[in-house]
């Protein structure tokens, strides 16, 4: 694209910034300092070639305020990828959920992951051998790694999410309860048998429990 004006400069930051940073924020909730600082610096120089009379010097400012923009498009594309990314993640490292908790087949999830991330991949070899070539280019594949994944995380059910997560919370609530039930039984018992063993308990022994922890006690009394 060959960046002559400001209204050049308008038709990127409306048809293609303006997009990415309006998904960042919806999906983030908040907004990145580093691309405020290459907006700011777009302005800045959108400013200088609106009030200099040099035509040459107008247009290398237009150009250095679309390069801004390129910059804060890609910074925006790369956090909205990071973001989702990590979500992603969640899902494909818990084998439960990608089980039981999405509305399509296990190679459908898979394959679309797999498409996402070859389109990451293909988007950083352009940028390295891209830059300052055709960014465009660059920025509509980071653009189609995020809607690949995009499509990948909602394929999972949130109701089913929650589902399989509740399902894992009572199972081990009631694992750890079984645990404290069968260490309090095994400790009881312990502590009774040691307490007769040991003669530290007051109360009757029963007679089959006297003959069995003490067999030759019958016979002494006897004799």
């Amino acid at each position: 694209m060959v960046i002559k004006n400001e209204e050049d400069v308008y038709h990127f930051y409306n048809d293609v910034f303006k997009l990415l940073y309006a998904d960042l924020v919806a999906v983030t909730g908040q907004k990145s300092e580093q691309v405020s600082f290459e907006l700011q610096a777009c302005l800045d120089h959108i400013v200088v070639a609106q009030t200099c009379n040099d035509m040459a010097i107008s247009e290398d400012n237009f150009r250095k305020a679309h390069g801004h923009l390129v910059r804060a498009s890609l910074d925006c594309a790369k956090l909205l990828w990071i973001e989702l990314k990590n979500r992603a993640k969640a899902f494909l490292d818990d084998k439960e959920i990608m089980e039981l908790a999405h509305n399509s087949s296990m190679d459908e999830c898979y394959s679309t992951y797999k498409e996402a991330e070859d389109l990451s991949i293909e988007a950083r070899r352009l940028e390295s051998q891209n830059s300052g070539i055709s960014p465009e280019d660059t920025i509509d594949t980071w653009y189609k790694a995020i809607e690949a994944l995009n499509r990948f995380i909602e394929m999972f059910v949130e109701s089913k999410v929650t589902s399989v997560k509740k399902v894992r919370k009572n199972k081990a609530l009631k694992d750890r309860l079984v645990d404290i039930l069968i260490s309090f039984v095994v400790g009881t018992i312990v502590t009774v048998l040691l307490g007769y063993m040991t003669n530290t308990f007051e109360i009757k022994k029963p007679d089959f429990l006297v003959d069995f922890l003490y067999p030759n006690s019958k016979t002494l009394v006897d004799k």
